[in-house]
């Protein structure tokens, strides 16, 4: 996976976590699935099958299906053209929500197997995560997996010096970057929310602002003068014990 430049992240506005699905007679793990089925050719679930393909030791297969409902995906695990399938969503779709209650056949199973050093590498977006066992009907158990954030992406802003009105009002032959009060008002409506993930290229509004102060420089007076008397006593004191006794006058 390869960083694309020519955006920059806004905000980040949620996560969708991978979800793998299995017939539950004979449950199989993405892994060790040797049909793998997945949303249509270039959807984001069609490319991490593709990864997981190549990370496991069972020489799988890839089938895209027409498109990323669950019931798509369980008619595929039904007629055995696929042993597991695999499908982003955001944990508890109305979708996925209605397959697992109506039908007892079809399960999901732990997701992450696959994912160690290599793969880490190819998609190094991704992040370790874990479906709580009271999100489906049917599954008491918590199912490991990985998610991945949701992200509000505008165009980069340029490296170059613009001089003109920026923002989406603004009239320009190619698409401009959000001025960054725009940026700031996003997140802060958006409420608590975790972080832009650091992989991706954030906004410059986004990076925290340090305030650096030099601190050889007091900028109070008070304590400045508490020094000047300090240095005074300290060169007063080295005086007193530094010059010379006084001679006794003879009677």
């Amino acid at each position: 996976m390869v960083r694309d430049d020519r955006f920059e992240a806004v905000a980040a506005i949620g996560s969708t976590f991978l979800h793998a699905l299995t017939l539950s007679e004979q449950p199989v793990a993405p892994v060790d699935a040797r049909t793998i089925a997945s949303g249509p050719e270039g959807s984001a679930s069609h490319r991490l099958a593709s990864v997981i393909a190549k990370a496991g030791e069972a020489d799988a297969t890839v089938l895209p299906l027409a498109d990323e409902s669950a019931q798509t995906a369980a008619e595929a695990l039904r007629s055995g053209t696929a042993e597991s399938a695999v499908m982003f969503a955001v944990p508890g779709r109305v979708d996925l929500v209605d397959l697992l209650a109506s039908t007892d056949d079809i399960t999901l199973v732990n997701a992450d197997g696959w994912w160690q050093s290599p793969a880490r590498l190819v998609l190094p977006v991704m992040r370790e995560a874990q479906i709580n066992g009271d999100t489906y009907p049917g599954i008491d158990r918590p199912i490991r997996t990985l998610s991945t954030q949701l992200i509000l992406f505008g165009p980069a802003a340029s490296d170059r010096f613009v001089i003109g009105q920026q923002g989406p009002n603004a009239f320009f032959d190619e698409p401009r970057p959000l001025q960054d009060r725009n940026i700031e008002a996003i997140n802060r409506n958006l409420g608590l929310h975790a972080a832009v993930d650091p992989y991706l290229r954030r906004a410059a509004a986004l990076t925290p602002q340090v305030n650096i102060r030099d601190d050889r420089i007091n900028p109070y007076p008070g304590r400045a003068i508490l020094m000047i008397v300090i240095l005074a006593y300290l060169v007063w004191a080295g005086w007193l014990l530094a010059r010379p006794e006084p001679r006794q006058k003879r009677r």
